[in-house]
């Protein structure tokens, strides 16, 4: 069995539902779940975080669900396997930051919550990091006024 294998059947007891495309696995869990999941993740041997991703499915055709959906990108460097966890929220819905589980990823929420505006609660630097304090808005939500 591989890593993925077994730790996507770790994962479902939590609560996850998995999924493929393109031959990417990734499970999304409950968003009470999220820190448990990647903690999971990590001991059964995900030992790097390589990304943190946002995604706004506002005008997704055929989206059902709420708004947005964070993606914890993981990799196995010792088995070259990789999973990402997903968790699905709605504006307004705070995430629990991942930071206790690893330090780096504190840089990439910050990324999440600049460009989304969604907020990850225990984080221990959550300001903005790439847009100018006095913009008003999150560039990668599909409302934001372009021009």
């Amino acid at each position: 069995m591989s890593l993925v294998e077994s730790t996507v059947d770790k994962l479902k007891a939590k609560g996850g539902k998995p999924a493929e495309f393109k031959g990417m696995v990734s499970v999304t869990v409950p968003l009470n779940e999220l820190v448990d999941a990647v903690t999971e993740a990590k001991k059964q041997g995900f030992e790097m975080l390589s990304d943190v991703f946002g995604i706004d499915y506002l005008s997704y055709p055929g989206h059902q669900g709420k708004r947005f959906s964070v993606a914890y990108n993981l990799y196995s460097i010792s088995q070259n396997e990789r999973l990402f966890i997903r968790v699905n929220v709605d504006d307004g819905e705070a995430l629990p930051t991942v930071t206790g589980v690893w330090r780096g990823a504190s840089f990439m929420e910050r990324e999440v919550y600049d460009m989304f505006g969604l907020e990850f609660a225990g984080h221990p630097d959550l300001r903005k990091l790439i847009t100018p304090e006095d913009l008003d808005g999150h560039p990668h939500r599909k409302d934001f006024p372009l021009g």
